[in-house]
């Protein structure tokens, strides 16, 4: 099953590891209408047993789904890491297809849950959640089948193996879009690999796709044409992520190329390995970082307001952190949740008190600015809510 970003660099490569424009413009100079950015309250979700969780999707009236332990001893995303469903104060377990995991990645304004489970001949198979009952969505004629976004009418994306015997993102995996019972393989960019991520109110769906040179790319899929999206400038490749219903997109830029072609860093020393973009009117935004190398931009809402995260500047990881243990290297400086308005990218830490909550990451934001994510306090990882403070 798909595993979301954590907390080394290697570890947010996830939604990311969940597979997995042209021109590079100035954020200040962009159109829109941006969502003031204030405080927030922070709430720690809890799990339903056990040391972890991670929030993943929330809609506009703040239902948030995503996934917890259920018990002690627990390692997460193992055996007993179920899907979970939160809702004023109450985390309620929504299952499994027979196996011993689940995981919920999105829910729309009508409280459908979207998201993948395992079954009883362990298999894995993307999963519609409504009204208490699981149902399997199938797959594209192989075994394995994973869902990561739902839309008003009921529409799911995600991708699935095309042939039995195959695995998740090995070639063979596909981009589909599921709707009235029935799932459509959207292609590729010319290789046998693709995965949808979001799709909006209009059936635009968005994802990424390995080319016919082997490169990752973001694409726009409507009407039955995939667009390649392109990249920024100085990297290999990138990955598209979430977009809204004004068909801005945002993601990540990946895989810088030879260190004469690549994008460096602020000091000029080194390539990028990582940035957060947004795409609107046919280009390409390079969004930047909270002062450290690397960045990705996993949700948009209606507002054009970004979330995500960050690495910080290497001088504001806390001395305890940053000093290794006699024989060992440092640590690097853990990500940190942002949200991104108007030009401007601000460390969610800084705008709510999540007392001994350090948020990481933030998956998705709701229309009604309501963002969630995952945080970790000692050597815990907490799902969080974050809602605007009045």
């Amino acid at each position: 099953m798909r595993r979301p970003p954590f907390r080394a660099p290697a570890l947010v490569a996830l939604v990311i590891m969940l597979l997995l424009g042209p021109t590079l413009v100035d954020a200040q100079g962009q159109t829109g209408t941006p969502a003031l950015v204030g405080r927030y309250e922070v709430t720690d979700l809890g799990t339903l047993g056990g040391t972890y969780s991670v929030a993943l999707g929330v809609n506009r009236a703040g239902q948030v789904v995503g996934q917890t332990s259920t018990g002690p001893d627990q390692e997460p995303f193992g055996p007993g890491s179920h899907a979970f469903l939160w809702d004023e104060g109450s985390m309620t377990d929504l299952g499994t297809l027979g196996g011993e995991t689940s995981e919920a990645q999105d829910i729309n304004e009508a409280g459908q849950v979207a998201g993948s489970a395992g079954t009883a001949d362990g298999t894995t198979r993307a999963f519609l959640w409504e009204d208490g009952e699981m149902t399997d969505l199938g797959t594209l004629g192989g075994d394995h089948s994973e869902a990561f976004r739902i839309n008003e009418a009921g529409q799911v994306v995600g991708h699935s193996t095309t042939a039995p015997g195959q695995e998740l993102l090995d070639p063979g995996t596909h981009a589909f879009l599921w709707e009235d019972g029935a799932m459509t393989d959207l292609g590729t960019l010319g290789s046998d690999f693709s995965r949808a991520t979001a799709i909006n109110e209009a059936g635009q769906v968005v994802g990424t796709s390995e080319t016919a040179d082997g490169a990752v790319h973001p694409f726009l899929w409507e009407d039955g044409t995939m667009t390649d999206l392109g990249t920024l400038p100085g990297f290999g490749g990138g990955r598209a992520v979430d977009m809204n219903d004004e068909g801005q997109v945002v993601g990540f830029a990946v895989d810088p190329l030879p260190d004469l072609l690549a994008t460096p860093t602020v000091d000029g020393s080194q390539p990028l390995g990582r940035h957060a973009w947004l795409y609107r009117d046919g280009e390409l935004t390079d969004l930047g970082t909270l002062g450290g190398t690397n960045s990705a931009a996993l949700s948009i809402n209606a507002a054009t307001t970004v979330v995500g995260y960050s690495e910080t500047a290497a001088e504001a990881t806390p001395e305890a952190e940053a000093t290794p243990v006699a024989g060992e290297e440092a640590a690097p400086p853990p990500p940190h949740a942002f949200v991104w308005s108007d030009g401007e990218m601000a460390d969610l830490n800084e705008l709510g008190d999540g007392g001994e909550l350090l948020l990481e990451t933030a998956f998705a934001i709701g229309d009604g600015g309501h963002i969630v994510g995952q945080a970790v306090v000692g050597a815990d990882y907490r799902a969080f809510l974050l809602t605007p403070a009045a």
